[in-house]
Parts: structure tokens; C-alpha cells; sequence
């Protein structure tokens, strides 16, 4: 990584890259060749070894960011503005003590004594994540811990955590987790 981040203009900076390798059964069989070449520069008793090894690596290093990168998650957002820390607590503990009800945009709003439009985008800076996003968030949540923790029904959990049905439960379960809640049923 010492040589990538030497590069000019810091075109792959540690802080905003990370390398993801193919998984299994995938080959890049242009980083083969090119590894081959690495391990053919490499010549101990050649002084001009050392310089076209490290050429090589670069060119290597190179390919392998531009064909398997990805940006790193920059870990939890310091944002500025948005709700103050008393509102933030009151809504959270709000929509938290009330997830089995619908949660409009206004009611959430109301406890934060803001309009609409003021509290979705102050609470959007302040959690990077629309109201909307954040309930569905905590409700799978919490449906996973009951799931998990009791052996009530699933068509109770659904309900208690504020979905319309097992299904609708089920279906944002499986597209945000990729998982059923029978599946985490079946784990525990």
C-alpha cells in the first residue's frame, strides 16, 4: 500500500479505497500474468532487479484497484446542523416506545415540534438517513430480536413491530438482510 499511496495526485488513498479480491472460482487472468511478471523481475543478483520489481509491483498494485475497488465505509458521520441532541433523544425514544403504530412523517414532526419538512431534513443531517429508513431500520431490529429471543409467532412479531402482515415482514426482511425470519428462526 506504501507504493499506491506515494502515487500523484493520491489517485488511491488508503483512507478512501480498500482492495476486494474476486471470490472464489472468479480469476482475473490479467493480474496473473501480471503477478508472473512481478515474480520474473525479481532477480537478487541483477541492482536493476529491486527497480523493475517495484515497477511491476505498481502496475500490479494499479490493475488490481482498478479492476477490485471499492470505497471504504467512512465509519460514523459527524454532521453539523440537524436535530439537537434533546429533540434527537425525544424522537428516538419516541419512535423506539412506538413501533408497532403507524409512524407518520407529521407525528414524528409534532414530538419534535417542527414541520415536516424542517424535521426530515434536520433529522436526515443528523442521522444520514431519512425518518422513513430509520423506522424500517429499527423495526427489523427489533423483529429480529423477538424472533430470536421468544418463541412467539411470527405473524405477532409482524404486528408488534409495526408491520402490515407476516409477508410485508418477511419481504423487507429479505431484501434488507437477505435472510427470512424463518431462517433466523431456524438459527437460533
Amino acid at each position: 500500500m506504501r507504493l499506491l499511496n506515494d502515487m500523484p495526485d493520491g489517485e488511491f488513498n488508503e483512507g478512501t479505497f480498500e482492495l476486494r479480491l474476486p471470490g472464489p472460482g472468479r480469476a482475473d487472468d490479467r493480474a496473473r500474468a501480471l503477478a508472473r511478471l512481478v515474480a520474473s523481475g525479481v532477480d537478487k543478483d541483477d541492482p536493476a532487479g529491486e527497480a523493475c520489481a517495484d515497477s511491476f509491483i505498481a502496475v500490479f498494485s494499479v490493475h488490481l484497484l482498478r479492476k477490485h475497488p471499492s470505497v471504504k465505509d467512512p465509519g460514523p458521520s459527524q454532521f453539523s446542523g440537524g436535530l439537537s441532541p434533546g429533540t434527537w433523544r425525544r424522537v428516538n425514544d419516541f419512535i423506539h416506545g412506538h413501533l408497532g403504530e403507524a409512524l407518520s412523517l407529521q407525528r414524528m414532526a409534532a414530538v419534535a415540534r417542527l414541520s415536516s419538512s424542517h424535521f426530515a431534513r434536520a433529522f436526515r443531517e443528523s442521522t444520514g438517513n431519512s425518518p422513513h429508513r430509520y423506522v424500517v431500520a429499527c423495526r427489523l431490529a427489533r423483529a429480529r430480536k423477538l424472533i430470536i429471543d421468544t418463541f412467539m409467532p411470527l405473524a405477532e412479531v409482524a404486528k408488534a413491530c409495526g408491520f402490515s402482515s407476516n409477508s410485508h415482514l418477511t419481504a423487507t426482511m429479505r431484501q434488507a438482510w437477505g435472510v427470512t425470519p424463518t431462517d433466523l428462526r431456524r438459527q437460533r
